[in-house]
């Protein structure tokens, strides 16, 4: 996956670009949510050129870290002995709890979208690269209209993730994981402009 992204690009004939990297960004940040980082990973944030600062001060990072590191930050930040510091779940973040009301409607919401959860996976529907994974399906997989893609993101993203990269951003003696909340910040910001609200 390559996302080259220019903000100056505006007018109608980019709009087919502009899908494209809004999708490559969601199935980045999914890929950097969902497991600790691999060189594979390492290799496609390399190809990645974003043009915002949060981005590059991730790849550099990133880029100069050994893996070991990265992978301890992720178990501590998200896996733990029994669970991490933060609960990456979308029913966490609107119910307090997991397995709740939020999950089964955002279960409902991907079941009208034509999708199903698959069997072998892991994390529950919620977590936040299982949703960022539906949102990048809605864009280049699905073809969502725009009113569709900003209905799924404005119910099942809008609502909580700002909370998540916040908590993210916040946890004390994080080397790593600090600069993925603020270029996530960074591109649910642009998501909103995009969509107007």
């Amino acid at each position: 996956m390559k996302a080259t992204i220019n903000n100056t690009t505006k007018n109608a004939d980019s709009s087919c670009h502009l899908e494209a990297e809004r999708s490559n960004i969601y199935a980045l940040l999914s890929a950097i949510l969902i497991a600790p980082a691999n060189s594979n990973l390492i290799d496609i944030i390399n190809d990645c050129h974003i043009n915002t600062d949060t981005w590059q001060a991730l790849k550099d990072n990133f880029n100069h870290e050994n893996l070991e590191s990265l992978d301890d930050e992720y178990h501590r930040l998200f896996i733990g002995l029994g669970t991490g510091e933060l609960l990456p779940y979308y029913s966490h973040y609107l119910a307090g709890c997991l397995m709740g009301k939020p999950l089964s409607n955002l279960r409902d919401d991907i079941r009208a979208m034509g999708l199903e959860s698959q069997d072998t996976q892991k994390d529950p529907t919620d977590h936040i690269a299982g949703v960022f994974e539906v949102m990048r399906l809605s864009i280049s997989g699905l073809s969502l209209s725009l009113e569709q893609q900003k209905t799924f993101f404005e119910k099942n993203i809008a609502s909580w993730v700002d909370d998540f990269f916040n908590d993210l951003s916040k946890i004390e003696k994080v080397k790593h994981y600090h600069l993925v909340a603020y270029f996530g910040q960074w591109f649910m910001q642009t998501e909103r402009r995009y969509f107007n609200f």
